[in-house]
């Protein structure tokens, strides 16, 4: 059963350490006012000031809780299709991202209805990151 399936479970615990914090630099970077930062906020109607009242430290450590349980459940996935070149490990990301990141995150963006750049923006964000964390854990053995 699934629990058997997991009683063998040996994962490198110091790559999905690591690859937990690919989102947080590539968001700092995606996210930042000088790439696609304003669009952003635009998107979501967010001025500067709405984003200093938030309490930064809290809600980086909320994402990085996030990106740990995504980087983890990823490492499973990639130890139980055992990925060898780059191309099986882009294509695992591929059908994560569509399956689970994009598909899973439609509902956010029709209800209420928000711009098709911000659900574009955003995806692109999650596909980006998907790829590099595989690409670290297949190379990280």
């Amino acid at each position: 059963g699934v629990i058997a399936m997991f009683s063998g479970v040996t994962l490198n615990w110091w790559a999905v350490l690591v690859a937990a914090f690919i989102p947080m630099v590539t968001g700092m970077i995606w996210y930042n006012p000088k790439v696609f930062g304003q669009m952003w906020m635009k998107a979501n109607g967010l001025e500067m000031d709405d984003l200093k009242k938030d309490n930064i430290g809290q809600l980086y450590f909320l994402q990085f809780v996030a990106a740990l349980v995504m980087t983890y459940v990823t490492a499973l996935f990639v130890m139980f299709v055992n990925p060898t070149t780059a191309a099986d490990g882009f294509m695992l990301g591929f059908w994560l991202w569509l399956g689970f990141l994009v598909a899973g995150a439609v509902g956010l963006y029709v209800w209420p209805p928000k711009p098709l750049n911000l659900f574009v923006m955003d995806s692109i964000y999650k596909l980006i990151n998907i790829f590099l964390v595989i690409w670290l854990l297949i190379s990280w053995k």
